[in-house]
């Protein structure tokens, strides 16, 4: 009831002028009918017919990479200082896009900084959130434009006008710095996940998040780029992709997706993998309420043998999401899918791992909104 009481009249609408934006960057060509293709590169790597990595392709037009470093960052102090480190030390401009940035210490740091690299001349542009970041500190924000920087809000919510949007929310959580280095994955700016909250004895979360260099780093700019026009309406233009890091052969596909593509790509990819595991299938989610489809593959993957497990929080920030994750676990464990719960924090890992082969660490969640209403 409550999705259709705030259900926006103009969810397609918008959806359709998001669709015209990634055109139009990518392609300077307004289309709804296809996903366009990012221009490639010299790393692409061109996946075998069947492949998850072929779905990926084609479902959000960026082709896999190789040669990437990857750091996976799953202590919440370590993470944020690499992200703070890196951004001191930018030179040529930082890309910054959130779902959330708290008006606490850990949020006032970051804005500081953005302000800061932008008085030493530095390229700064800030997308954010503007239902998820609703508390950001805006004398901040004012700081970092008169220090020559650019801050947009994402669909800003505003009930008296016609057109507005509560769902359709961005809940990426990415940076790009001198088109050289990358950070995204499940970590949003605040005290609850840089570990501060931990330190003061208040409620804090248990996270994953990735840092990557080389050529996958120009997909995620090119995200960037397609929200940042969709946003703010200013066209920009995207950096080469960085080179080949030595002595790394990391594949890495970046896989947006969101309510604007004809097939959702975190739905098909997750639902694809699980059905294809062959051996165990792992993943994490702090917001479990999968959709009919996934469900099936999750039953249909345990029936097969594979050895299927799920970790959930064991207390959920959100109280209602809890009871409603708990519905679906007879039913999954009937089918001998394990099931635990962490108990230490609160879990906002998002991660699904596939035969011990390949991946995913991400933003997205496993229930409807990242299904069907996020960009993720």
């Amino acid at each position: 009831a409550a999705y259709l009481m705030l259900a926006s009249p103009s969810i397609k609408r918008t959806t359709r002028r998001k669709r015209f934006t990634k055109a139009i960057a990518r392609t300077g060509i307004v289309s709804d009918s296809v996903v366009p293709e990012a221009p490639g590169g010299e790393h692409d790597v061109r996946p075998p017919p069947g492949s998850i990595l072929r779905m990926a392709r084609a479902l959000t037009g960026l082709p896999p990479t190789y040669g990437n470093r990857v750091e996976l960052l799953t202590e919440n102090d370590q993470a944020f200082r690499h992200i703070e480190e890196a951004l001191a030390a930018a030179q040529s401009h930082i890309w910054a896009e959130y779902f959330i940035i708290q008006s606490d210490e850990t949020g006032h740091r970051f804005l500081d900084l953005l302000a800061a690299r932008a008085r030493a001349g530095v390229q700064v542009r800030l997308l954010f959130d503007a239902v998820g970041s609703w508390r950001i500190d805006t004398a901040r924000l004012a700081a970092i434009v008169a220090a020559g920087g650019q801050v947009e809000a994402f669909l800003p919510f505003n009930p008296l006008r016609r057109r507005w949007a509560v769902h359709l929310r961005n809940h990426r959580k990415m940076i790009v710095i001198d088109g050289k280095l990358g950070f995204t994955g499940g970590m949003n700016v605040g005290d609850e996940y840089s570990g501060r909250a931990r330190n003061k004895g208040l409620r804090h979360y248990r996270d994953s998040h990735l840092a990557i260099s080389g050529p996958a780093v120009g997909d995620l700019a090119q995200t960037f780029c397609e929200d940042w026009t969709f946003a703010s309406g200013q066209a920009l233009d995207c950096t080469p992709d960085p080179e080949p890091e030595p002595g790394s052969d990391y594949t890495v596909a970046i896989i947006p997706s969101g309510p604007d593509q004809q097939h959702n790509a975190h739905t098909l990819v997750t639902f694809t993998g699980i059905s294809s595991a062959q051996e165990r299938v792992y993943l994490t989610s702090p917001y479990f309420i999968p959709e009919a489809s996934v469900m099936q593959a999750l039953i249909g993957a345990a029936v097969r043998g594979v050895d299927v497990r799920v970790l959930v929080p064991e207390t959920c920030d959100v109280a209602m999401v809890g009871p409603a994750g708990r519905a679906f676990f007879p039913d999954l464990a009937a089918a001998g899918v394990r099931i635990f719960e962490y108990r230490p924090s609160m879990l906002h890992a998002k991660t699904l791992v596939v035969d011990g082969e390949w991946g995913i660490v991400g933003s997205a969640n496993w229930d409807i909104r990242s299904f069907r209403l996020n960009f993720e």
